[in-house]
């Protein structure tokens, strides 16, 4: 084998090299992409064990009671509340994936509004526990919230949806049926 055969062949085994590990890499991100990277205080969340559930609302506290399969607004027990959305923001809270770390430590949570958060998660559970996330500001450039969850040192970046997907308590409302008509079939 000529000199120049074997310099052409060294190429190609790089080149290849490089390939493989180039798919590699993809394979790392979509995997990432795919699967989520979940906070890990609210990972694998039981959502039947899920006892009260409570969030700041601009500025009011609303906080929800399991009674059986229902939920009742714990503010006023009369509102009849709609459990399917009740059970949607929980849903939100069992998926909750972050985009990244921006920090490993809570030393600077204050640049990331943790001092006053624009919202505040309770989540209770039937053994005792409680989980606690804390929403901060808003990063305007890439429209994600700091996040922070009790128990974990790590400030993460979330999708701005999440923050939205928490409704006032009028919006959880069931609603009355005013038609007057006879739904029996009858």
């Amino acid at each position: 084998m000529s000199r120049q055969e074997k310099r052409m062949s060294g190429v190609f085994i790089l080149l290849l090299l490089m390939f493989v590990f180039a798919i590699l890499i993809a394979l790392y991100f979509l995997m990432g992409y795919f699967n989520g990277s979940m906070i890990p205080e609210f990972a694998g969340i039981d959502l039947e064990a899920v006892d009260t559930f409570s969030y700041d609302y601009d500025g009011a506290l609303q906080t929800f009671l399991k009674s059986g399969e229902d939920w009742i607004y714990a503010e006023d027990e009369s509102i009849t509340l709609n459990t399917a959305m009740v059970d949607s923001m929980l849903k939100v809270l069992e998926n909750l994936k972050y985009e990244k770390v921006v920090a490993d430590t809570l030393v600077t949570s204050s640049e990331y509004g943790f001092d006053q958060p624009e919202m505040t998660v309770t989540v209770s559970l039937s053994d005792g526990t409680q989980k606690i996330l804390y929403i901060g500001s808003k990063n305007p450039m890439v429209q994600q919230y700091y996040a922070v969850a009790e128990g974990d040192d790590k400030i993460y970046t979330i999708d701005s949806q999440v923050l939205q997907a928490f409704l006032p308590v009028s919006d959880l409302t069931e609603e009355e049926d005013t038609s007057g008509e006879d739904t029996d079939g009858s």
